[in-house]
């Protein structure tokens, strides 16, 4: 009976990382129309803009552009795991979330941006390229455009790995999460 089970045990794991990209992949195609979408309704809003209003609602889906796209990054980076988990475990829907502010730079409410692009664990934020992270703070307003995720992914990296004692001492060079110069 063992030996049976230890047989099928691959076939069902590949059967369900096959189940999960599946479902990645149609996440993804409703999250590039979702961006069209939005992208085609700012366009022909632009052109017609009477007063601050309008301004407004541009800016609105200016940052829910911003978002979406950083959440399609971190569903594209999930399929090339190959692994049946991240940030939308179909089977479960559990999400497996990590403590974020453990990152030199990264407060409650940064995590709670990141936790809404999708971003929850150390391995999902060591992926995200700094670049896409800042797309995400400057969405959510001008108070996050001071905030450097340079070094995030990096120090999320350790984190994964397990490498406290390293990190710490990386941690206690930084300045805010910033590499500080002497």
């Amino acid at each position: 009976m063992l030996a049976r089970i230890i047989i099928l045990l691959p076939l069902i794991i590949l059967i369900t990382w096959w189940f999960v990209r599946d479902t990645y992949i149609k996440e993804i195609e409703s999250l590039k129309r979702i961006i069209e979408d939005l992208k085609n309704q700012l366009k022909s809003e632009e052109k017609i803009q009477f007063g601050e209003a309008e301004l407004s609602e541009n800016e609105t889906l200016k940052q829910k552009i911003l978002t979406l796209e950083a959440q399609l990054l971190v569903y594209k980076k999930s399929i090339g795991d190959r692994r049946p988990h991240g940030t939308m475990n179909s089977i479960t829907k559990e999400i497996k979330k990590d403590d974020l502010k453990i990152v030199e730079g990264i407060g409650p409410k940064i995590e709670d941006l990141l936790n809404k692009a999708g971003i929850h664990t150390f391995a999902e934020l060591a992926r995200i390229p700094a670049v896409e992270i800042k797309k995400i703070l400057e969405a959510a307003g001008s108070r996050y455009h001071m905030h450097d995720p340079t070094t995030w992914a990096e120090q999320a990296a350790m984190a994964r790995d397990n490498k406290w004692n390293e990190l710490k001492h990386w941690q206690d060079e930084l300045n805010k999460g910033r590499i500080t110069t002497a």
